[in-house]
């Protein structure tokens, strides 16, 4: 994907085939193409704190048809005020890009 310039910058987030099966993830976040909700970090070098955020639903929203990025209420009242949602990180790239993260956890 890094050599495909034509590609990132007519399809990534224009293309829904691309979107759907989330083509070139990284070379359209570097590009500030990126797909909604989706934080790329940069490779890992021994001095990156950054880390690859999961964005897990919790059982109630998987069982509701809910995600996390659908879940905006949940994430203002939730995310790293409940300790039932810190012990299992649910929605840690949700909560991190809303300004409630994970303590230690930079996504």
């Amino acid at each position: 994907c890094d050599v495909t310039t034509w590609l990132i910058t007519n399809k990534c987030v224009d293309d829904p085939q691309w979107v759907t099966n989330g083509y070139c993830r990284s070379s359209c976040y570097d590009a500030g193409r990126g797909y909604a909700n989706e934080v790329c970090c940069p490779p890992p070098t021994p001095s990156s704190s950054c880390t690859e955020c999961s964005d897990d639903a919790t059982p109630w929203m998987e069982n509701n048809a809910k995600t996390c990025a659908t879940s905006p209420s949940s994430i203002e009242t939730n995310c790293n005020e409940n300790g039932w949602w810190v012990s299992n990180a649910y929605c840690q790239l949700s909560c991190f890009a809303a300004g409630r993260g994970y303590e230690g956890i930079d996504c």
